[in-house]
């Protein structure tokens, strides 16, 4: 199962971690706060911390407020890190309706892999 964030369909916020300063983390994108937020960053090995409640900073909308713990983050800096800790914003319904399952995997021998997913639901387990 993978989480992917679908900023068309719902309010699903994503983008990539700037700058932390104790719980503020600066964002790549403005956040719209709609109801109770909740956030999910990933570390320098590309590891999924679980989900925080989040709140707006008051200084800028490009940044939240969150108790995540200390974890080792991966900020761009244009020459050692290429590949930026990420992060992903919504309700809780919202972060849900993102997760998807895996169905097939097709390298393309460059390095890339090509994902075919299926909306996951619960239900299917009823």
């Amino acid at each position: 199962m993978v989480q992917v964030p679908d900023t068309y369909d719902t309010n699903q916020q994503a983008g990539y971690i700037v700058s932390r300063v104790g719980n503020d983390f600066e964002t790549s994108e403005r956040i719209t706060f709609s109801g109770t937020m909740f956030v999910q960053v990933t570390d320098s090995y590309g590891a999924t911390t679980a989900r925080y409640p989040a709140s707006p900073r008051a200084d800028t909308a490009f940044g939240f407020t969150a108790a995540i713990p200390s974890i080792d983050l991966n900020l761009f800096d244009g020459f050692d890190v290429q590949s930026p800790s990420r992060y992903v914003i919504a309700t809780s319904q919202e972060l849900d309706a993102g997760q998807w399952t895996i169905t097939a995997k097709q390298p393309d021998g460059k390095g890339s892999t090509a994902l075919t997913l299926a909306e996951y639901s619960d239900l299917i387990y009823q």
